[in-house]
């Protein structure tokens, strides 16, 4: 066969007569999209599965506050649409999956532009490799493969990046309004990504000559984003913008104001110097099941590469990095800082969020890291797809395989499923709060009734939850409809002392009811869980028929009768949950 520059290749084939600026980015977007595909995770996790409950429900039947959630704006509408999408197209799939194939797209369409940027200032090789470092790292493969909210905010980020590339090259009006632009979407998909207006403000101090011009682009953007997401969460009546900060700085997450009047803040960085380092050396590699001495060698590699890199950055390196490096060091240098900054105090130890960091990372080292590799060293190529290659198969075995797999969130799944066939389609099951709070909802498609979240409502109105939760039993009481309980009511009594509910209060809502035990779900790790129903001590012969009643018009017709045997024996028989394990 002929060789020379005239060989075809099968890159050529491939693509035929599409431009490899083209062909290249979209190799890399199928090939991802195929790796995350095939790695779909079933660890259920609660971000995950709370969303994928949410988009079932129509937008029109939301309040606004719900449809632009608080911290995730654009999420709701935009994944819904998705998910309807791919309806009208034939996908039967359940709602969790529709949001893992969406995240999948948005992290290879992400990697594809990440590809696009470095490939503009580095060669071929080098973009490769740390798209792959990327890609295959422990969080951004994590997000990619569930379905938390959090990835299509980090392509746009990316994007924002690109466009803040070229507006430190060319500085056009065009692409500072793309970047503006991006920057209002990256913060529809989480509140955090606000960071990118001050990024943006920065940038035109590089460009002063023009910001005169680029400032109404930049507040015209901003006000278009931010006025309407003000309205709906009430920051123009009295006392919204309180209760909004009150709710998003951590009572939503469960976080008593106090017990940490700064929510999930931490100003004590003398007890977690380290802790960014750490996170983000391990948003690139799993390395928690390491030997503990590697948490450390981890936090100092990643000081010594941002460390050397900046040294590079500011000596200039053995020659001048040329224009094109420099700005794509700016371009994902300026976010990195305001994000690095921002979750070393904000939530310091939860790397969920962490796929914009590794991202931003790997692309300042790229350009600072670049000038050493500028040449054609088949040994560094080979050291660096090697140790792309390492970090991907030990994330694969230490995080993406035990996700796939499953098994913790099995014997939860399990129990919702249990609670599903044994109970009345139209009735409520009160809960503490935990896992059960979305899995119940998702996979039981049961209405729940959580005391940790009433608690939490209640603390911020300023109100008693149990005197809401009494008001909401009595409606379902008035209704005859079933009533159930799992049985972490009982063990978490004490637990809600920090939202001023005593166990005596927990106490005085059950007070009313026999508590009659439907069935006990025994986990294949262990684990016990327990349903039992709530039987209204005065329902009196009327009343307690119609519930009956009910459960026979729902097809419960033995539910029905074991719930008069143990009526019959006085309360004290243990049939109903034999009856239940046996049906």
């Amino acid at each position: 066969m002929a060789t020379g520059t005239n060989k075809t290749t099968w890159r050529d084939i491939f693509s035929g007569t599409v431009p490899r600026s083209v062909s290249d980015p979209l190799l890399v977007f199928l090939g991802f999209l195929l790796v995350y595909s095939a790695t779909f995770d079933r660890s259920y996790f609660y971000d995950s599965v709370l969303y994928a409950g949410i988009i079932r429900s129509p937008l029109g039947v939301q309040p606004l506050t719900v449809v632009f959630e608080w911290n995730h704006p654009l999420w709701y509408p935009v994944t819904r649409s998705f998910y309807l999408l791919l309806r009208a197209l034939g996908f039967g799939g359940l709602s969790y999956e529709a949001l893992q194939w969406f995240n999948a797209a948005a992290g290879g369409l992400g990697l594809a532009v990440f590809f696009s940027l470095l490939r503009r200032a580095l060669p071929a090789w080098q973009a490769l490799f740390w798209t792959l470092l990327t890609g295959l790292g422990a969080v951004y493969w994590g997000r990619a493969t569930g379905a938390e909210p959090y990835l299509a905010g980090t392509l746009f980020i990316i994007l924002f990046c690109a466009e803040l590339y070229d507006h430190f090259l060319k500085g056009s009006a065009a692409s500072f309004a793309r970047l503006c632009l991006f920057a209002g979407l990256a913060s529809g998909f989480h509140i955090a990504n606000n960071l990118l207006w001050v990024a943006a403000a920065a940038a035109l101090l590089y460009r002063r000559s023009a910001a005169l011009k680029l400032i109404p682009v930049l507040a015209g953007t901003f006000l278009a984003f931010s006025l309407p997401y003000a309205a709906i969460h009430g920051f123009f009546t009295k006392g919204g913008l309180a209760r909004w900060w009150l709710w998003g700085s951590g009572l939503v997450n469960g976080v008593s104001p106090e017990g940490n009047p700064l929510g999930q803040f931490e100003t004590s960085l003398t007890g977690h110097l380290l802790l960014p380092l750490k996170n983000l050396a391990g948003s690139f590699v799993r390395y928690e099941a390491w030997p503990p001495a590697f948490s450390g060698l981890a936090a100092a590699l990643a000081a010594a590469a941002l460390l050397f890199a900046a040294f590079r950055l500011l000596r200039g390196g053995a020659r001048d990095p040329g224009r094109e490096l420099s700005a794509l060091a700016a371009a994902f240098g300026l976010p990195f800082a305001l994000f690095m900054a921002l979750y070393s105090f904000w939530q310091p130890e939860n790397t969920i969020y962490w796929s914009t960091n590794a991202a931003l990372g790997a692309g300042l080292l790229a350009a600072a890291l670049g000038r050493a590799g500028s040449g054609d060293a088949k040994l560094l190529r080979l050291a660096a797809f090697s140790l792309a290659a390492l970090a991907g198969v030990n994330n694969f075995f230490a995080l993406i395989l035990p996700n796939y797999r499953g098994l913790r969130a099995r014997p939860a799944v399990k129990f919702c499923e249990a609670i599903a066939y044994f109970t009345h389609p139209d009735s409520p099951v009160i809960i503490s709060g935990g896992m059960m709070k979305v899995y119940l909802p998702y996979f039981a498609n049961r209405e729940r009734i959580s005391l940790h979240l009433a608690a939490i409502n209640a603390y911020a109105d300023k109100k008693d939850p149990v005197v809401f939760l009494r008001g909401v039993l009595e409606e379902y009481r008035r209704r005859a409809v079933p009533i159930y309980m799992t049985d972490d009511v009982l063990r978490e009594k004490g637990s809600y002392a920090a939202w001023h509910v005593s166990e005596a209060q927990i106490d005085s809502l059950l007070k009313p009811y026999l508590l009659m035990k439907v069935f006990r779900y025994d986990g294949e790790d262990g684990s016990a869980s327990t349903l039992y129903l709530l039987w209204p001590r005065n329902a009196g012969p009327g009343g307690g028929e119609a519930i009956l009643e009910n459960l026979r018009r729902a097809g419960m017709a033995r539910h029905a009768e074991a719930v008069k045997r143990f009526l019959a024996a006085g309360g004290k028989s243990a049939k109903v949950s034999a009856y239940a394990l046996a049906d």
